[in-house]
Formats: structure tokens, C-alpha cells, sequence
């Protein structure tokens, strides 16, 4: 498929529709990544070939009494009156799920008419995959490292063994109030027929659930629960 070269913003933004995955680091909150891409759109659309500015009609006074009737420039029209042809209100993009401002990862991102998209898979409710990086020995006020440290405390007692029994034990309580929500009796034949349907998802999204969580890394004084990062190895020859 040969790739062809779109110089005509029109025609850019005919297209300019759909689903797009972007990176956001630590540092930025969701509404600064959003800025940042509408105004990055905007500016490379106004670089692009631009419709001219429209025509109006001007009747002047000719000879002998004669009227002109001729098409001009409107200036109402013109981009050094109006401002630019594509602004920031004109690009709608809605995301599908909120990080915070420490959080790093993909965010899913619909633009123009990909914001229907972007709602059903929010209603979908989609799972999360956190990675979390922890410090043991220090308690800060909003439980990240950027905030104040009100606490400290000794972690030699603290091995590996003991952060794994903790987090099966967070993980077993939350398996069991899913059933708890969806009104079903762990040990009962509907959760049963519930839990061989595919993963549980309760209405309520504004309860957080954990369906998996383990120790990937330790390193006293720190830690990381999450999925484990795997390394590919190549294949010997």
C-alpha cells in the first residue's frame, strides 16, 4: 500500500476520527496530556493548507451612472481577524480512563466521533494493570514519595515471605466481596455459573477490586507488587 501525502487540512480533518493510545509519564495529570494533544492537532492543522477566506459581494459606483458588481474579500473571514481556521474548541477528545498525576501508562483516547467508542469501552468496565513501587520504612502524608514523611519506623523484620502472605490474604477478600456484590454465595452453584462466565465485574465501579495481586520484586527497603516484568532471553544457537 503506497502512503500518499496530505497537504489539504480539509481533508485532514475529514479523517481526523477514531481511537488513539498515548503514553503519559509520571509528573502530568490526564488534563495536560489532553491540552497538550488538542493543541499539538490544532497547530499542525493551521500549518497545513487552510481553506482561503470567503467571497462577498461589493456593488461600487462605475461610469456614467453604472453600477459594478464584483466578489471580494470578505475580511470578516480572514484568519488576521477571526484567528486561526482550527481552534481548541473545535476537537472533541474525551479519554477512557482517569490516571493520576504519579500514575505512568497507555492512555486510550477518543477524538471526534471515536467518543462513542471510547464510552462503550468504558462501560465495559476493561481491568487494570497496575505496577506499584513502594519504600518500607517511611509514612508520608498522601502515601507517595513527594509528600511529607510524618513516620518512620525499622524493616528488618520484613521479609518477602510476609509482604506475599499480606497481599493473598487482600486478594482473597476482594474475590470474595465480588460474589459478596453481585448477591451470590461463594460456595453456592450460582457463583458456580457466575465465575465460569469469565471474569466478575461489579455494577458499582465506584468500589475498587483487586483480582490479582502478588510481590514481583524486593529489595528491602524496597518492593514492587504488581505482574512481574519478564526478560526475553534469546534461544541459543
Amino acid at each position: 500500500m503506497s502512503l500518499v501525502t496530505v497537504k489539504d487540512a480539509a481533508t485532514v480533518w475529514k479523517y481526523l476520527n477514531g481511537v488513539i493510545n498515548v503514553y503519559k509519564p509520571a509528573g502530568l495529570t490526564v488534563q495536560q496530556v489532553r491540552h497538550t494533544i488538542i493543541g499539538n492537532l490544532c497547530r499542525d492543522l493551521n500549518e497545513l493548507r487552510v481553506r482561503p477566506p470567503l467571497q462577498r459581494v461589493a456593488i461600487a459606483s462605475g461610469a456614467e451612472s453604472r453600477f459594478v458588481v464584483r466578489a471580494v474579500e470578505d475580511l470578516s473571514d480572514n484568519v488576521l481577524v477571526v484567528g486561526p481556521r482550527y481552534q481548541t474548541e473545535d476537537l472533541r477528545v474525551r479519554t477512557c480512563a482517569n490516571h493520576g498525576r504519579l500514575t505512568s501508562g497507555v492512555l486510550v483516547l477518543g477524538i471526534n466521533k471515536g467518543l462513542s467508542t471510547v464510552f462503550r469501552i468504558q462501560q465495559n468496565r476493561p481491568l487494570r494493570v497496575y505496577r506499584i513501587t513502594g519504600f518500607l520504612g517511611k509514612a508520608t502524608e498522601s502515601h507517595f514519595g513527594d509528600s511529607r514523611v510524618i513516620a518512620k519506623a525499622t524493616v528488618d523484620h520484613i521479609g518477602s515471605d510476609k509482604i506475599a502472605r499480606l497481599l493473598a490474604s487482600m486478594q482473597a477478600s476482594h474475590q470474595k466481596k465480588m460474589f459478596e456484590l453481585c448477591g451470590v454465595d461463594m460456595q453456592s452453584q450460582a457463583a458456580y455459573d457466575l465465575a465460569v462466565k469469565g471474569t466478575i465485574r461489579p455494577a458499582d465501579n465506584s468500589q475498587p477490586m483487586i483480582y490479582g495481586i502478588r510481590l514481583a520484586e524486593f529489595r528491602r527497603p524496597f518492593f514492587t507488587i504488581g505482574r512481574p516484568l519478564w526478560k526475553l532471553k534469546k534461544n541459543p544457537k
